[in-house]
């Protein structure tokens, strides 16, 4: 059961502001705050949906003492109320561990990672569950187009944006780590963050950890493995069924016939015909 009142350290973060609102459609009290300068849509956003973000950090916004706290992984120690979190012994998890704790433990989870294309990759596949008929719950980093909320909770099944960002001040796992995974996407593997992949196996290692908690019955799916590094490591230690798609030797799964036409693109994938209204190979 959720608490009664949750307080969000970082509300106008972008996965942070759609758990607000999602939390919020679940009848928990929330409340939240962020840096003065913190403006835009994400703020706009949560205004509209009736949730007001405390401009700057003060103990004043966690008076009433909230249940919990939710603390964004960019605000550490020197924050005026994770400091004041610590000292007055205010139970308080990162969000990954929040998701995991409440409602990604025991669900079915399909993770959509990897360096570029996750935001719209996760965004079609809930859809296409929506349209499937089977109400998934989702996680999307970034504002869909279609106007849904970015977040949905409380299904048995989720699709989630899982990105490799380190989870708390002193935590540097990557959040992926807590979305408790059964089938991984991974859109593609680049060189990229050199923030958190300091080195090639850095990089690697937060694939492996996701992929080595896939059970044997779960999926991988290796997708631009064309142009993508690393995809060798990543099978071996997968102890379940992978598909990959669009090798360079031909191998794997592909799409045929891709072009350009009228507002989108066309291609054919096992003898069916598809039109998709965004450009861009990957995205087929």
């Amino acid at each position: 059961m959720l608490p009664d009142h949750i307080h969000f350290i970082g509300g106008c973060g972008r996965a942070m502001s759609g758990v607000m609102v999602a939390v919020a459609d679940l009848g928990v009290r929330v409340s939240g705050s962020d840096s003065e300068n913190t403006y835009g849509s994400a703020r706009h956003w949560l205004a509209k949906k009736g949730i007001i973000i405390s401009p700057g950090f003060s103990s004043r916004n966690l008076d009433p003492l909230p249940d919990l706290v939710v603390i964004g992984r960019q605000h550490g120690r020197g924050n005026t109320e994770v400091e004041y979190v610590l000292e007055r012994r205010i139970p308080y998890l990162s969000l990954p561990e929040f998701l995991c704790f409440y409602f990604l433990n025991g669900s079915r989870n399909i993770l959509v990672t990897g360096s570029k294309g996750k935001t719209t990759t996760t965004a079609m596949l809930a859809k296409i569950l929506e349209s499937a008929g089977l109400a998934p719950g989702y996680m999307i980093g970034g504002m869909p187009r279609s106007g849904i909320d970015p977040v949905k909770l409380g299904r048995s099944t989720y699709v989630l944006e899982a990105d490799d960002y380190s989870t708390l001040w002193w935590n540097d796992n990557p959040k992926a780590l807590y979305c408790r995974p059964e089938v991984v996407v991974l859109c593609n593997s680049f060189n990229d963050h050199p923030e958190h992949h300091t080195t090639k196996d850095v990089r690697l290692r937060h694939f492996t950890a996701l992929i080595e908690q896939l059970p044997k019955s779960g999926l991988l799916v290796l997708a631009d493995c064309k142009n993508s590094i690393g995809l060798d490591r990543l099978m071996e230690v997968a102890r379940c069924q992978v598909r990959t798609v669009d090798t360079a030797d031909g191998s794997g799964e592909a799409i045929q016939g891709y072009k350009n036409v009228e507002n989108g693109v066309v291609f054919e994938w096992n003898d069916a015909k598809f039109f998709l209204e965004a450009q861009g190979y990957m995205n087929a």
